[in-house]
């Protein structure tokens, strides 16, 4: 892509409004991963998952302090990412970390000895 359409693309592509503060650090794209985790969440489950870390590879200088240093993975900078996948890799639903603020939207429900995530917005 050409530098000059790259640009004007970053001048007018916006998912949140930048003028509105927020005590979340995701609140710029939490849109597009409230829609990309409603879709992970619509897929059938599989039988066998798991839940797991996984690092999406970032190098950049300008995610400040939502960038995560992890000394035994692979890709040792990025951002961090709980998952729950299947067994063919697949993810069926996914939390961002941020830090003290991962549990931002999220309350907690106990069910018969099991404890599930509620999304309260």
């Amino acid at each position: 892509m050409p530098l000059k359409k790259y640009q004007l693309l970053q001048k007018y592509l916006y998912f949140a409004d930048n003028t509105k503060v927020d005590d979340d650090r995701y609140f710029k794209v939490r849109p597009v991963l409230d829609i990309v985790r409603a879709n992970c969440i619509s897929v059938k489950n599989e039988r066998r998952q798991a839940v797991d870390e996984m690092m999406v590879p970032h190098k950049g200088t300008r995610a400040a302090n939502r960038k995560q240093y992890t000394k035994s993975k692979p890709k040792k900078w990025g951002f961090k990412i709980f998952v729950r996948a299947g067994a063919s890799g697949f993810v069926y639903d996914f939390l961002v970390y941020g830090g003290s603020d991962t549990f931002y939207q999220y309350t907690f429900q106990q069910k018969k000895n099991l404890v599930s995530v509620v999304n309260s917005s």
